[in-house]
């Protein structure tokens, strides 16, 4: 892959020559060999951290050869424009490969927009956006992450907020995916105390109350796997109509999951922001529940448990429905500084 590096590249075989090759591999009817000169075009659009200790200089009693070295700034940046234009190609003609070529356009966002090149990254995400409805969030976290370290210019943030206005879902399950489920990493170095991610979600949850959207159809996404905002989208839904119903679907849809990729935090944020009547009703109906028995412990561990509600677990242990590993849980957090030293 250092092959195709702009500098410290280790080759004589200069730009042009290069494109050659990557686009010999990329149309290549070897699928192995599309993805292997995809990636190599993510090392060619590197603008640092480049490195070498020896190459091939000295080759028998011939003349030494001579690594290629760009000449102008201008020799890179057309170089970068051809590659990202046999991204676009790769992605508009080779949609078994389109995954892969988006990868390696938002892995160069942050680069491009550093060294001016704004308008070859602007039209390459345009132009691949337009292919699919699908969510694109490697590159909406890129463009934040300019955002947010690279100080761009006034003409260079007005077209990150276009981008980002392009990019932005519109469907419900999208937004979920994008603000509750798998939001980008956001840190702002500005306000870094301000959870910016936390306050969307809270946001929607807001949105989806006021214009009683139905969650039905959604739950599954809700409910399995890494969920990063999905508690605190919960916490703010207590005020959502016919909640215990909605809780019924949770619960109905949670079993239905493999336990191994089961995550109730979205259950566990509407039980936290809920009062303790309604707290152990919903808990009693998951200990009813052998395939979700094992979520007990944690749901129980986050409502600040009293004593009644420890004895229930150890009634748990007992019986031989959960192991007692699970108390494991409890040495995080204070959930047991309620309670005396005697109970």
């Amino acid at each position: 892959m250092q092959l195709f590096h702009i500098h410290l590249a280790g080759t004589q075989a200069n730009f042009p020559k290069r494109i050659e090759v990557l686009n010999w591999g990329v149309n290549h009817e070897d699928e192995k060999i599309n993805a292997v000169a995809i990636s190599a075009t993510g090392h060619a659009l590197l603008s640092h951290g480049f490195h070498r200790s020896i190459g091939a200089e000295n080759q028998g009693i011939g003349k030494p050869l001579k690594e290629y070295e760009p000449e102008t700034w201008q020799d890179i940046y057309t170089y970068w424009q051809k590659i990202v234009d046999l991204l676009i190609d790769v992605a508009e003609k080779k949609p078994e490969c389109r995954m892969n070529a988006k990868q390696e356009i938002s892995s160069s966002i942050r680069s491009l927009f550093s060294n001016g090149q704004s308008k070859i990254i602007s039209n390459a995400i345009q132009r691949i956006a337009s292919l699919d409805n699908e969510i694109w969030p490697d590159a909406i976290g890129g463009l934040k992450m300019v955002l947010s370290y690279e100080n761009p210019n006034s003409s260079d943030k007005e077209v990150i907020e276009s981008l980002l206005d392009l990019l932005a879902p519109e469907d419900i399950k999208g937004k979920l995916k994008l603000t509750v489920i798998e939001p980008e990493w956001d840190y702002n170095p500005k306000n870094p105390n301000i959870d910016g991610n936390q306050i969307k979600a809270e946001n929607f949850a807001n949105e989806v109350i006021q214009n009683k959207i139905d969650l039905s159809p959604f739950l599954t996404d809700l409910l399995t796997g890494e969920q990063r905002q999905t508690f605190n989208f919960g916490a703010k839904l207590n005020t959502v109509e016919n909640l215990e119903e909605l809780i019924d679907k949770i619960i109905s849809a949670l079993a239905k999951i493999p336990e191994n990729a089961q995550n109730p935090a979205l259950l566990a944020g509407i039980l936290s922001s809920s009062d303790r009547n309604f707290q152990r009703k919903i808990i009693n109906k998951l200990i009813a529940d052998e395939k979700l028995i094992k979520h007990v412990f944690y749901l129980i561990r986050l409502i600040v448990p009293d004593k009644s509600e420890i004895l229930t677990l150890f009634s748990l242990v007992d019986s031989g429905k959960i192991g007692i590993e699970h108390f494991m849980g409890f040495q995080y957090g204070r959930a047991l500084d309620q309670l005396t030293t005697h109970e």
